[in-house]
């Protein structure tokens, strides 16, 4: 109840910005770019603190800057905004005692705490298998009707989103096995049409894909394939898949 309630306080607090987000990732220009990357930083600036209790309200500090990274990130996942999912992504982040991190590094549901089943703590999370990102996901959902009327539109936006976010994470922390799980593990039609879709534009583009100049999770075609393929081999072996 009280992770439950402390995480609704941030999102009440949140609500002006999160309204602003959602239309600022599907808008914005390149010279806005920045003023979001901003945002991202000061919200990601959290305390550092002992205790298992006090481990998870830490995790949840973080929670501000996930919620509007999804939300930018929902925007410009519509709007084809490759190239400012690559730059929030790629925002370094302050940390205490340790050197700057990617966004990414940091801020994907399943980075946000020591132990990711603290998330499970939220009502209604406790049987998910990614609750966070189901959180997220159901909260975000009224932000999005004007744009995304269509639910089944809605989740094909919002898994491509977590993709890309595993990919990238994987690429920025050179861990070809490892990147954030999300609701794609067990959403696999969507997963399977979304990687087609990428594999289908590297194929077509080469170097001159979107995905390639955006470098969200490569910097070449060869490279883009690559972080497919492991990603592909990495989300078969999820426990839920």
């Amino acid at each position: 109840a009280l992770v439950t309630s402390r995480t609704r306080t941030y999102e009440a607090i949140c609500s002006t910005l999160v309204a602003m987000a959602s239309v600022g990732g599907q808008w914005a220009e390149e010279q806005h770019y920045t003023v979001w990357q901003r945002a991202l930083e000061r919200l990601t600036t959290y305390e550092q603190a002992n205790g298992t209790v006090y481990i998870v309200w830490q995790g949840l500090q973080r929670y501000p800057a996930t919620l509007l990274l999804y939300t930018l990130g929902i925007g410009a996942v519509e709007a084809g905004k490759l190239h400012l999912i690559g730059r929030l992504f790629a925002t370094k982040i302050h940390q205490e005692y340790k050197g700057p991190a990617a966004a990414v590094e940091l801020l994907p549901p399943f980075c946000m705490f020591a132990n990711w089943s603290a998330a499970k703590l939220l009502e209604g999370m406790e049987n998910r298998r990614a609750p966070m990102n189901d959180w997220i996901f159901a909260h975000l959902r009224n932000q999005f009707k004007q744009l995304l009327p269509n639910d089944k539109r809605y989740t094909l936006t919002f898994d491509k989103l977590e993709i890309l976010m595993s990919l990238s994470h994987a690429y920025h922390c050179k861990r070809p096995d490892w990147g954030p799980p999300g609701a794609y593990g067990y959403r696999h039609d969507s997963r399977d049409s979304i990687l087609k879709e990428m594999e289908d534009s590297i194929v077509q583009y080469g170097d001159q894909s979107p995905y390639v100049l955006s470098a969200i999770f490569c910097d070449t075609a060869e490279v883009c394939n690559k972080g497919i393929v492991d990603f592909k081999a990495f989300a078969s072996k999820l426990p839920w898949y």
